[in-house]
């Protein structure tokens, strides 16, 4: 069930301490950012996801708060840098306008033919070395 603590009637007094200490298991930590259990705990182990606030046999927990902050820090830090991404695209664009002029589709063609003949003239000369052996 998930409660929405600020529609919660204003004649309750818990609900801002409750979001203080409200707590949730792994599964639910990691079900937030779609990962595996293993990611999880292996996140937590390196020191970058938040450490549990309570850590007992068959009861490990962590603070939502923590959790909400860990996850919100790994949005920002993984967010795509579109900059980059455009300059990238655009190198590729002129990388493949260069290759389809008709200078360098010559130099491609004729590269490819020096190593064909390159390649049957090592396949014979094998062949002619094979042969002296027998």
């Amino acid at each position: 069930m998930i409660v929405d603590f600020d529609r919660c009637s204003k004649d309750l007094t818990y609900p801002t301490t409750l979001r203080e200490v409200a707590l949730i298991d792994a599964e639910a930590s990691a079900a937030v950012g779609s990962v595996s259990l293993s990611w999880w705990y292996a996140e937590v182990a390196a020191g970058r996801a938040p450490k549990p606030a309570v850590q007992r046999p068959r009861h490990t927990r962590w603070l939502v708060a923590d959790v909400v902050a860990f996850w919100r820090k790994f949005v920002e830090a993984n967010a795509p840098d579109n900059e980059a991404a455009e300059a990238t695209r655009a190198k590729a664009a002129l990388a493949s306008r260069k290759a389809q002029e008709p200078s360098a589709v010559a130099k491609a063609r004729a590269t490819k033919a020096e190593n064909t003949a390159r390649r049957a003239m090592n396949a014979a000369v094998s062949k002619t070395t094979e042969a002296d052996h027998a």
